[in-house]
């Protein structure tokens, strides 16, 4: 749920990929990338991610569903999934922080025109 320009905790999802999309929305480079920014969490297909409304359509970065895969930012087309880019999730001193991440993400959506 967004509220006053932050990310806030959801009821009952408490999972580590769920605290980690908050902290890279609470990151974004941009205010007005947050707007029409929702955190998904599907039971049923095993993953967590960030939803945007963008210009081109709903595009979906995906957390990395176990250690070792990587952010992927994917356009949700009529003609089905499409990824746009590959966000790692490590660089040589480890695991980047939600901060890295949230810029790298704002970085990507601004260069494409989508936001």
């Amino acid at each position: 749920m967004v509220k006053g320009g932050t990310v806030k905790q959801s009821e009952g999802i408490e999972t580590e990929n769920a605290i980690l999309a908050r902290a890279i929305v609470n990151h974004l480079a941009f205010p007005e990338m947050l707007r029409g920014a929702t955190i998904v969490h599907n039971v049923d297909e095993n993953y967590t991610g960030i939803r945007f409304a963008t210009n081109a359509g709903p595009v979906l970065l995906m957390l990395p569903i176990a250690p070792g895969f990587d952010f992927q930012l994917i356009h949700e087309s009529d003609k089905g999934p499409v990824i746009l880019q590959t966000i790692r999730a490590r660089e040589r001193n480890g695991v980047l922080h939600p901060r890295v991440i949230g810029f790298r993400l704002s970085d990507v959506l601004r260069n494409r025109g989508l936001k």
